[in-house]
């Protein structure tokens, strides 16, 4: 996975709902609004390609769950993800606290899922190339996805959703 978790549901969050976080101090709300400038994935895209893609997913609705949930059935797969290794920065660990939200189900666009032979290469590439990266899984024969050992199902709606009465 590159960069983090929830990183347009982010910028959403801080551009879209202010008025809902009134207890997040005024830097918090600017640090988050400058993660659009994290959105593409061309860069991270055109390095796993180099090092041995074999399938990448853009995280968009659904968050980094639920793209891991898209990329396995569409690869004819399960996986197992580990959410303590999805890295979430201080400003969408604060903003999804304050409304109750998920933030590994936060819309995510700017980061990349990437399935590869060997995750610690790819992870070590992007690295290199000043794209933040870690493995937050693996994949795995069956259908039967999990995420710390529970069941992963399909994506419902985004977490962003669920704001729509508070607007």
């Amino acid at each position: 996975m590159t960069k983090s978790a929830a990183i347009e549901g982010t910028t959403i969050l801080a551009e879209d709902f202010p008025h809902l976080l009134g207890s997040i101090p005024a830097e918090t709300l600017a640090k988050a609004r400058a993660f659009s400038g994290k959105l593409s994935i061309v860069p991270e895209s055109a390095i796993a390609m180099q090092f041995g893609a074999t399938a990448m997913h853009d995280v968009t609705e659904g968050g980094v769950l639920g793209a891991a949930w898209e990329l396995a059935y569409a690869g004819g797969c399960a996986v197992e993800i580990d959410s303590s290794a999805i890295p979430i920065h201080a400003e969408t660990a604060a903003l999804c606290a304050a409304l109750g939200l998920d933030p590994l189900r936060l819309i995510g666009s700017g980061s990349l899922l990437i399935a590869c032979e060997d995750g610690d290469k790819m992870v070590h590439a992007l690295n290199a190339n000043g794209i933040e990266a870690c493995v937050i899984g693996t994949a795995k024969s069956g259908r039967d996805s999990t995420f710390d050992g529970l069941p992963l199902e399909e994506p419902h709606a985004d977490e962003i959703y669920r704001l729509s009465d508070r607007v």
